[in-house]
């Protein structure tokens, strides 16, 4: 694993440590991508074109930028990547703060702010970081900005696109998975409601399907006794912009294939960072299974059980939230969910879980050694029962509306298109040179503001 750094420029008062910004690259999303983006050690490698933004970013953040050129590839699938991330981390520590002379010191106000950011494969890794990184203690995580995240590679299928495990095209070698089950007898666990605390509904929750499922619930009826006609499926992202030129579906299952080598590698919350946030709705293929490759073996349940996170006890304070995404990106709605699901667990952690009746916590071993206690949610807020006010609630989600920003720009809302030319990218609107130094100058006035709060 190498990292390249930049320096930010010398206006900084000496007495006081420079900041430092991880910055993650995309990954290797899109085919036919340029041949100096993949070395053949499997390391993401740089380009011109993305050093002279980092070299933008870096000034205008007046941060030290370190570039994690992270190994993913067929052969290093994850978790390479994530034990790259952790190790560039722990170096940024160890050398780019105040010297420590091999002793516990406690964090001061001259200590280097970190933060990091990232897109696509990069921004679930950034969030990975963000989540895992973050006790109060020196160098942890303060900011993390991620645009476009893949958090979940749990990918659903689009309705409309006629067959159910074979809707893909004969160059994918990921299938996409079933769609949600709609047996009635599923475990349903309650959510937890925070008022209007988002206005997402997360269709991947609620989705039913007239699936061919032998054990589905017969038809509903009225009251009449004549049987309903099916709702008509959520529109979602993924249905949406499943075929979108710029990332599509297509794209999406072919990486999964390529970078996980088993289907149950995808449920390791370090891979897939929104699984700290709640449960990932899928039935475990059964360790007999003939093909741990085969992605349809997951079989989605009808309920997503929240968890709480951090974990009770934990000494973690999440950090503050920058996420963004294309209205016309298949991957709006993971950003959609991981934002609400982030401000949910800031009230939570606000209220002191005072409001929380019965809570069950899982052992989970991750797939790079992590053993941990996840906590879940069993039943809801119970305002007879010594459960916070209104107005402690309130405080709670404006606390919660402060460290986690989202803003859905137009169209697909990538800061590079990293698998097209450097002449494509310069013809499309949202990624034009302009565009994109606006994106870094509004990036790098986020980071200045939030690293001085």
């Amino acid at each position: 694993m190498r990292s390249s750094l930049f320096h930010r420029s010398k206006t900084s008062p000496a007495s006081r440590s420079p900041n430092v910004i991880l910055y993650l690259p995309p990954g290797p999303i899109f085919p036919g991508a340029p041949p100096e983006r993949d070395s053949a050690d499997g390391l993401v490698l740089t380009t011109p074109a993305e050093n002279q933004l980092l070299t933008l970013l870096s000034a205008a953040s007046d941060a030290t930028v370190v570039r994690v050129n992270y190994r993913l590839s067929d052969t290093h699938p994850f978790p390479t990547a994530v034990h790259d991330v952790l190790a560039a981390y722990d170096w940024v520590t160890a050398n780019l703060g105040p010297p420590t002379n091999g002793r516990i010191r406690t964090p001061t106000v001259s200590d280097p702010s970190v933060g990091v950011c990232g897109e696509l494969v990069g921004g679930g890794l950034a969030t990975m970081l963000a989540l895992t990184e973050c006790r109060p203690s020196r160098g942890r995580i303060v900011a993390a900005a991620v645009n476009n995240p893949i958090p979940d590679w749990l990918f659903p299928v689009d309705p409309d696109s006629g067959s159910r495990s074979d809707a893909r095209s004969d160059a994918d070698p990921s299938p996409p998975l079933p769609p949600l089950a709609s047996d009635a007898s599923e475990s349903v666990a309650t959510d937890l409601e925070f008022a209007d605390l988002t206005d997402v509904t997360e269709s991947s929750d609620q989705l039913d399907h007239d699936g061919d499922n032998e054990d589905a619930s017969p038809p509903r009826r009225s009251s009449s006794g004549t049987p309903k006609r099916p709702s008509k499926p959520k529109e979602t992202s993924w249905s949406l912009h499943a075929d979108s030129p710029d990332l599509s579906a297509s794209h999406l299952y072919r990486a999964r294939g390529t970078l996980f080598k088993t289907a149950q590698a995808v449920l390791d919350p370090f891979a897939s960072p929104i699984l700290f946030l709640r449960s990932p709705g899928v039935e475990l293929p059964p360790p007999d299974a003939p093909d741990p490759t085969n992605f349809s073996a997951l079989r989605h349940s009808k309920r997503k059980v929240p968890r709480l996170y951090p974990p009770t006890g934990s000494g973690l304070r999440l950090p503050t939230f920058r996420i963004t995404a294309g209205e016309s990106c298949l991957l709006r709605d993971q950003a959609a969910e991981l934002a609400s699901r982030l401000r949910r667990s800031i009230v939570k952690q606000h209220l002191g879980l005072s409001g929380i009746r019965r809570m069950r916590q899982r052992p989970f071993t991750s797939s790079i050694g992590h053993a941990l206690l996840l906590d879940e949610a069993s039943s809801d807020l119970d305002g007879d029962r010594g459960g916070p006010s209104e107005e402690q609630l309130r405080a709670a989600e404006e606390v919660a509306d402060g460290r986690v920003m989202t803003c859905f720009t137009e169209g697909v809302g990538l800061w590079s298109l990293s698998g097209r030319s450097e002449g494509d990218v310069a013809t499309h609107s949202a990624t034009s040179p302009k565009r994109k130094r606006d994106k870094i100058h509004e990036l790098a006035d986020w980071f200045r503001h939030t690293f001085t709060v």
